[in-house]
């Protein structure tokens, strides 16, 4: 726990306090003042918060500038070593750029250990089977969608000194509240197995999937996930072929906003499907038989072009008479 002070500027009180270090540097609104919980707004003006324990993390949710890429590529490639690290400069920035609300990061005193990468995509198209190269293309640029009623997990990674802290959790419910806040269906996801293949030659992917659901077996993604209100909605293969300790599954996880208010697009928005044509021939040959009418059918059947000028002349000709 953090361990400090509060005093103002009177130094007419002088009291200790203890904050969880998960809780440091939050948006919190009461502290322990000895057995008894106070509001910080019940102190009186002046006070002040005298951090006393410097070793301990003051923790801030932001979102993430350009100015933040070299220690978010460091802190990237600390935890991706195992599949290629950091992305290039140009794809943060094209993030930051298309969609500055779903970059976030948590700093400790101005220190990057935490962040949460994040886009809009269709649901639709994203919630069936897919590869990593279709979030993201072999020329690292991100196929994000401004229009999208979902959002997609890009990456989450924390830096493994501030492990155990829940900044995982914190940087998930950051998603989630911009999820209800724009009003979008889903959070979507592409979820790697890291460890799966410790098991591999005695667990099929899906008994290692089944297992880690009943918490027999412990995965340090899909335990996190599934902790956080993520459900598997199907397996994916070959998804990122690279991830040798997922033997290149992956699951699609899919966390539904329940506040979603789907808004029913105007009549005149909606895509046509179908078009209805009329047709009206001028100067209908004369039929005396059977052939006739067969000769005639095949004549517009085998001329449509012709079909539709004739009908075309006619509509011009009678507007000029009328």
């Amino acid at each position: 726990m953090t361990v400090g002070e509060i005093k103002n500027a009177d130094s007419q009180f002088f009291v200790t306090y203890c904050i969880y270090p998960e809780l440091a540097g939050c948006r919190f609104s009461q502290l322990v003042l000895g057995n008894k919980t106070s509001s910080l707004n019940s102190l009186p003006r002046n006070t002040e918060i005298v951090r006393m324990d410097t070793n301990t993390p003051l923790l801030n949710l932001r979102t993430i500038e350009s100015g933040d890429y070299d220690e978010l590529a460091t802190l990237m490639n600390l935890v991706f070593d195992d599949v290629g690290g950091a992305w290039p400069r140009m794809t943060i920035m094209d993030l930051i750029h298309q969609f500055p609300d779903g970059q976030i990061c948590i700093e400790d005193c101005g220190k990057i250990v935490g962040a949460a990468l994040t886009i809009k995509v269709d649901y639709n198209r994203l919630s069936l089977n897919h590869t990593y190269t279709d979030i993201i293309n072999e020329q690292n640029v991100i196929q994000h969608q401004a229009n999208g009623d979902a959002l997609y997990g890009l990456d989450v990674f924390v830096h493994p000194d501030y492990r155990g802290l829940r900044l995982g959790r914190r940087l998930y419910d950051a998603r989630k509240e911009l999820c209800r806040n724009t009003n979008l269906k889903a959070i979507l996801a592409g979820g790697r197995i890291p460890g799966y293949r410790t098991v591999a030659k005695q667990l099929s992917v899906i008994q290692y999937i089944e297992k880690v659901k009943r918490k027999e077996l412990h995965d340090p993604i899909l335990s996190f996930q599934l902790s956080n209100d993520f459900d598997v909605k199907r397996l994916m293969k070959h998804y990122l072929p690279e991830d040798a300790k997922s033997c290149g599954y992956a699951t699609l996880l899919e966390w539904d906003n329940v506040f979603y208010d789907e808004v029913a697009p105007s009549i005149l928005d909606t895509e046509k499907t179908m078009v209805r044509l009329g047709i009206v021939q001028w100067q209908m040959r004369m039929m005396v038989s059977v052939d006739d009418l067969i000769d005639q059918a095949e004549f517009f059947l085998y001329h449509p072009f012709l079909a539709i000028k004739l009908t075309l002349l006619f509509f011009l000709n009678f507007s000029m008479r009328h």
